[in-house]
């Protein structure tokens, strides 16, 4: 399925984890905004970057309908990117990285057109 200006956080998905096998969800955000990022520099626009709830929920909608699958968890020992009050990295007890692939025999499912509608939800 061809982009428009920039692709959209299913087509992305989609695309990324054909080509990757399977990833967790802050890799393919970061990724996906890397990806918005470059296809700003090259036609001029500014595109908002996805925040992690956001994309989360896009996962979320995925696996709900049968599109991706959790693979694997693994621990995460310490997360650099959050720091407490006085600044020093903070450990997340119990937090693990989930890991998502496709589920290859419906990588052609119509539900990948417009997942939110498939499971339901109203156009907005």
């Amino acid at each position: 399925m061809p982009f428009r200006y920039a692709p959209t956080p299913w087509e992305f998905i989609k695309t990324h984890l054909q080509s990757s096998g399977e990833n967790y969800v802050l890799n393919m955000l970061k990724a996906y905004n890397q990806e918005l990022k470059s296809r700003e520099e090259s036609k001029g626009k500014k595109l908002k970057p996805c925040s992690y709830q956001t994309f989360s929920r896009y996962i979320w909608v995925l696996r709900k309908l049968g599109l991706i699958y959790m693979t694997r968890k693994e621990p995460v020992q310490e997360r650099p990117e959050l720091h407490d009050i006085t600044g020093k990295t903070t450990m997340i007890a119990g937090a693990h990285r989930h890991f998502y692939a496709l589920v290859t025999d419906k990588i052609s499912d119509i539900s990948w057109a417009n997942p939110m509608r498939s499971l339901g939800y109203p156009k907005g």
